[in-house]
This record gives structure tokens, C-alpha cells and sequence, in this order.
């Protein structure tokens, strides 16, 4: 099966041209609604929310 940049490949060029990075580029097609999200995909998602609310909570729990 072709890679993510293989099948879309005019998103994929604008991407890069963009800045992007590869590793992204699945997120980038997701955010954009061209390709459905997995049960994986919500569960990195959400992941990655609850690390940043810590981040957030820590750096304002420090300035106090």
C-alpha cells in the first residue's frame, strides 16, 4: 500500500512547501478532513491535549 505522501500527493507538496514535516502529515490530513480519523488517531489527540493542559497547569502553577 502507498504511503500517506503517495496518495495525496498534491496535499503532500503543498505541505512541504509549507514547512511541513513528514512525520505531521497525517495530522495535517486529518485537520484538513481528507482522511477519517482511527480510534489511534483520537487516543494520540487526546493524549497530546492532557500533555499540553499539564504543561499549561505546571508553568502557571510555578508563577504563583
Amino acid at each position: 500500500m502507498p504511503n500517506l505522501s503517495q496518495q495525496y500527493p498534491v496535499q503532500y507538496a503543498e505541505w512541504v512547501a509549507a514547512g511541513g514535516i513528514e512525520a505531521n502529515f497525517r495530522l495535517h490530513l486529518l485537520g484538513i478532513g481528507a482522511i477519517p480519523a482511527t480510534a489511534k488517531d483520537v487516543l494520540d489527540l487526546a493524549r497530546t491535549a492532557l500533555a499540553q493542559a499539564k504543561g499549561v497547569l505546571d508553568n502557571l502553577s510555578t508563577q504563583s
